[in-house]
């Protein structure tokens, strides 16, 4: 009888103790047991570590964490993915002291550019050799050309992962729609790209809500693991939710193992869903994962969420005022004037067409940037 330890790996979603302090109480036994008895618990950093106070310009919020003791320990976590949106919030200082604090932990990570070089990471699994990657969308998260996440690039994605030597492949991507539980048509596609150049399974957050789960080419893409911990006065239910996904290999197969739970409101505690809660549950992410295959619920969905944004993204292209987005919102906006659908037009030809894409995010950046 084989005597070898029985071996996985775990990987969750975002992680962002704000409040700095793990509490004692982190959940029921056997949700900590899996966590401790994980060869790797890989989670997402959502954000620095450091005390600096100095900003990078951005839209959206700029988050951190301070170092209030090792608050990695009490789940296990000892590799961490820092490809994100928030990780250059507070520029290179906020990234030499996130890097300073895990290491000073004995916290692998990977993810990030800095000084032009990057890694991806190595897991062995009960002697086979798996390569994790963790590419981000481009959100703010470039301090240089030197210093910056690793982005989903899929020419420099494609070389870096088909000349790794591994029996197993592993993408964390961080992106998608957040608040939507429905991947968007482009994290589908991307996903499916990496199947396609040699992946053996692709993971993604950044939603901060769990999503479903498709199979492609005998391969599986979960496109949202939700929040691990994340804690928040006010939210709806599916922030709170989220899953952990166990990976093991057995007879040469990559296998996978879905683990439900639920954080208790703006707290560090985490309890493994039971009785009704994951009954719930199941339906809900069976519903899910059935919508994406469905061609005709999912064009629906996404109609819907195109209808419900349109005030939001045209106004914000059409630099709206507050008073102006309010009464679009109320009244919808009627492209009656000319030079206004004109404009339309032609944001969508900057964005759309990817030799004035390229040029287009130039002329922005450095006009940010006063160059």
């Amino acid at each position: 009888m084989s005597t070898k330890k029985y071996e996985y790996i775990v990987v969750s979603g975002d992680f962002f103790p704000s409040n700095g302090v793990i509490t004692e109480n982190n959940g029921n036994n056997e949700l900590l047991k899996i966590y401790k008895n994980a060869k790797t618990h890989i989670v997402n950093l959502e954000a620095p570590i450091t005390k600096s106070n100095k900003t990078n310009f951005k839209v959206g919020p700029n988050i951190k964490l301070l170092d209030s003791g090792n608050i990695f320990e009490t789940f296990n976590i000892n590799h961490v993915t820092l490809a994100n949106n928030h990780i250059c919030d507070y520029g290179i200082e906020g990234i030499k002291d996130t890097i300073s604090v895990l290491s000073k932990y004995e916290i692998t990570y990977q993810g990030i550019e800095v000084n032009g070089t990057s890694n991806y990471k190595f897991l062995d699994i009960n002697g086979h050799k798996v390569a994790i990657f963790n590419f981000c969308e481009f959100e703010f998260c470039e301090i240089d050309d030197a210093n910056r996440a690793k982005t989903i690039d899929p020419c420099c994605n494609y070389k870096e992962i088909t000349e790794c030597e591994s029996d197993f492949k592993v993408v964390i991507l961080h992106g998608g729609t957040e608040h939507s539980d429905m991947p968007n048509k482009w994290i589908r596609k991307i996903a499916k790209y990496y199947i396609d150049i040699g992946c053996d399974l692709v993971l993604c957050h950044h939603t901060h809500t769990v999503c479903g789960m498709e199979e492609y080419r005998g391969k599986e893409i979960y496109y949202g693991l939700g929040n691990f911990i994340f804690p928040k006065k006010k939210a709806n239910n599916t922030w709170y939710l989220g899953i952990s996904l166990q990976i093991k290999i057995d007879d040469e197969v990559l296998n996978t193992k879905v683990i439900p739970f639920k954080q208790v409101n703006n707290s560090t505690t985490v309890l493994a869903l039971e009785g009704k809660d994951l009954d719930i549950f199941n339906k809900r992410f069976r519903f899910l994962c059935d919508s994406i295959k469905n061609d005709h619920q999912y064009e629906k969905y996404w109609e819907n969420y195109y209808k419900l944004e349109h005030v939001n993204y045209l106004s914000s292209a059409l630099n709206h005022s507050r008073l102006e987005r309010g009464i679009f919102r109320k009244l919808g906006l009627r492209l009656k004037k000319f030079n206004e659908k004109l404009a339309i037009a032609r944001l969508l030809n900057n964005v759309r067409c990817q030799s004035h894409r390229t040029i287009f995010n130039e002329v922005l950046k450095r006009r940010l940037e006063h160059k």
